[in-house]
């Protein structure tokens, strides 16, 4: 069998040598035993070496090995891109592809495509395509899972409760509909007494309520809410730990007031997502329609359409800035979406959504994640990508 070398006397049109990785890669390529993975690094080598104005004539048929060695480096790259060309027909992006400056790219294929941008440095090929431990198993993803703590304390588990009426509370039915929501409803000629329930979604799952009021609320995973029966008095106060998105019913006379430890938000009618969780660095409200006022001892800022506010918990202040609104919700449509994160942040919401348990073996490093991966994939449809860029990882059980 001919190796690649010959390859190399044929540098000067690239202007670069050819790694030892990526010829041995080509030859794997022609032989048809290269895997998925290392097809995409070819590609990628490829792209970054090919200058825009070379012109590339496609063969009539593909190389054999034995043939090799009198080929040109021009026709190599030619079954390349004819190879990309016919693999790009097939794909279908969540979002368009998004080019940044110093970044490689990766696709992960997982029924529907979604991409991460890995920033700041190059993936060293041969270490991440030999070094990763084998998957010994994997995880399911999350689902519509939530259990219901009523005023007397008695607990429903929703996810096994059955379509129709749930329970009397005061004034209020709490009902089951057919979509899997739990809605609160008034019930004609009984108390007008007030209770309080909490709606509680454990790890791996989530819940959407319909409020006594006919407000939306979509609980994210590890999360809960304690809200009245009915709404009384001057405003409309709901206590959340986690994460929640809300549509709000607009009542001019009666002010929405979402309470989060020492933090409140104030809303008349709108749209905005509150991320409370205590193992996050920041507590955020984002505003994606209408008008809410966040405060805490420090003071209170007013956001509008677009803009988020943040609180740190070490300086308490109120910080207001642009927000990236689709990915502030990413986790409602059904997306795990992250902008310059580390690998903390990204693994936060995956021991979240999988109910794991995640360990270090060493220090992470600094580098930081761009993309988009849906949330009804399993936990290493999820991790092959960061694997792709050296985070090695296993699944025992339930750890990470």
């Amino acid at each position: 069998m001919r190796t690649l070398f010959p390859l190399r006397s044929l540098y000067q049109k690239w202007g670069t040598m050819i790694p030892d990785h990526i010829t041995k890669l080509a030859e794997k390529y022609l032989q048809g035993t290269a895997t998925s993975e290392e097809k995409q690094i070819l590609h990628q080598w490829f792209d970054e070496t090919n200058p825009g104005d070379t012109e590339i004539v496609v063969t009539p048929s593909p190389i054999t090995t034995e043939a090799f060695g009198a080929q040109t480096l021009t026709e190599l790259m030619a079954i390349i891109q004819q190879d990309k060309e016919v693999k790009r027909e097939k794909r279908r992006y969540i979002l368009p592809y998004w080019r940044m400056a110093a970044a490689a790219v990766f696709i992960l294929i997982a029924g529907v495509s979604a991409y991460f941008i890995f920033e700041g440095q190059k993936v060293e090929t041969t270490t991440a395509l030999q070094s990763a431990p084998p998957v010994q198993a994997d995880l399911k993803p999350g689902g519509n899972i939530a259990v219901l703590t009523l005023s007397d304390g008695t607990a429903i588990v929703l996810d096994s409760a059955r379509t129709g009426s749930i329970s009397l509370q005061g004034g209020t039915q709490v009902v089951k509909m057919a979509d899997g929501q739990l809605a609160y409803k008034d019930a004609v000629g009984t108390s007008n007494k007030v209770m309080y329930n909490t709606l509680s979604t454990p790890k791996g799952g989530q819940y959407q309520l319909t409020l006594p009021d006919g407000s939306l609320v979509w609980l994210n995973a590890a999360s809960s809410i304690t809200f009245p029966t009915q709404f009384t008095g001057n405003e409309r106060s709901v206590t959340l730990d986690g994460e929640a998105y809300f549509e709000v019913a607009t009542n001019a006379k009666m002010p929405f007031v979402v309470q989060t430890d020492e933090k409140k938000v104030i809303v008349l009618g709108t749209q905005f997502n509150v991320n409370a969780y205590k193992e996050e660095p920041v507590f955020k409200t984002t505003l994606l329609e209408g008008s809410v006022a966040v405060s805490n001892a420090t003071g209170e800022v007013k956001l509008v359409p677009g803009q988020e506010a943040s609180i740190h918990p070490a300086t308490k202040n109120i910080k207001l800035a642009p927000a990236d609104v689709e990915q502030a919700i990413a986790w409602k449509n059904g997306l795990f979406s992250f902008y310059n994160a580390d690998l903390k942040t990204v693994m936060r919401q995956v021991a979240r959504w999988y109910d794991v348990e995640v360990v270090y073996e060493g220090e992470p490093s600094g580098q930081r994640f761009v993309g988009e991966v849906p949330r009804n994939s399993k936990a290493s449809e999820v991790l092959k990508i960061l694997e792709l860029s050296n985070v090695n990882y296993r699944i025992e059980g339930k750890k990470i």
